[in-house]
């Protein structure tokens, strides 16, 4: 597995203005109507359940905070003030999930070998399956809100100005929090890589 030094991290495609302008549309129209929720809960819910799971390591866990979010998602309709129909998604997704952890006081988890796999952007090559473990013992060394950072980066899909309204940031602040978590995992990468050659002398 090679972790190139010079990775950059391109910012996700804005979505195009008729998209985000029919999602804003269907929000709109759901406070009056909750059934146009459908075309929203329909394409954010594998997304949303997607980064539940990955917070929470529970199937039925990660089902359970998904349902909760899309509710509260419903019953927040007039809370909407326009923008990314995502980043508004992933707020609420944010804040329930945090409000999970406290409650239930466990700290669980990343699956982190998918995570960077489904990313170029991130990781230029994961060699999976072998690389598994130590893919996940890397990012376990990394405090959980920058856990959080790369989840809403790669399962999110948003952009830094929106993972930043939802983290308290700056666009910025996210920007350079994502390339030195990246840094941050290049160098215990290579201080695996290390102890491994030096065992195998």
């Amino acid at each position: 597995m090679i972790i190139d030094t010079a990775i950059t991290l391109h910012e996700q495609p804005t979505p195009s203005a008729f998209n985000a302008a029919a999602e804003a549309a269907c929000l709109r129209a759901a406070r009056d109507d909750l059934e146009q929720f459908a075309p929203i809960y329909e394409r954010y819910f594998t997304r949303v359940y997607a980064y539940c799971l990955r917070r929470v390591d529970d199937p039925q866990e990660a089902e359970d905070l998904t349902s909760l979010i899309f509710t509260r998602a419903m019953t927040s309709l007039d809370q909407y003030r326009g923008g990314l129909v995502a980043a508004w998604l992933f707020r609420i997704a944010h804040n329930t999930v945090i409000n999970h952890h406290k409650a239930t006081r466990r700290t669980l988890p990343l699956d982190t070998a998918e995570l960077m796999a489904g990313n170029a952007n991130l990781l230029e090559r994961i060699i999976l399956s072998e690389e598994q473990q130590t893919l996940q013992a890397m990012v376990d060394q990394l405090p959980r809100d920058q856990r959080n950072l790369l989840l809403l980066k790669v399962i999110g899909g948003l952009p830094s100005h929106e993972i930043g309204k939802i983290v308290g940031k700056s666009a910025g602040s996210v920007r350079v929090a994502l390339h030195r978590i990246l840094h941050q995992l290049q160098i215990i990468y290579r201080q695996h890589e290390e102890n491994s050659d030096d065992n195998t002398i």
